[in-house]
């Protein structure tokens, strides 16, 4: 009875396991009116504020999590913000490419 008790909690905890997927996305953040690459935008995902990243030079950005996905991954809530651009949020689907657009504050 032990052996068939351990073998279920084993198989359980590899079946939850497996349901975790790799979430990556990326893209490149503009300026909405000129079109031009915005650098040193701060870019996380959502329900993780504490693990953000900055785009580069050349506006590119990439975020890695791990989330739940039970029946596939779910897309990934990003959110992006810079000095003088209102703060934008989107969602990407996992795996996915995006070209964000910041419009400037008034």
């Amino acid at each position: 009875m032990k052996k068939i008790t351990f073998l279920c909690v084993i198989s359980i905890m590899i079946f939850f396991t497996a349901c975790d997927c790799c979430q990556v996305v990326s893209g490149i953040v503009i300026d909405e009116k000129s079109g031009l690459p915005l650098r040193d935008v701060n870019v996380y995902k959502k329900s993780q504020v504490n693990n953000n990243e900055t785009t580069d030079s050349n506006g590119y950005f990439e975020i890695f999590s791990i989330s739940g996905g039970l029946f596939g991954c779910p897309p990934m809530e990003v959110v992006f913000e810079c000095e003088n651009y209102e703060t934008k949020e989107v969602k990407i689907p996992a795996g996915g490419n995006k070209t964000v657009k910041l419009k400037k504050k008034n």
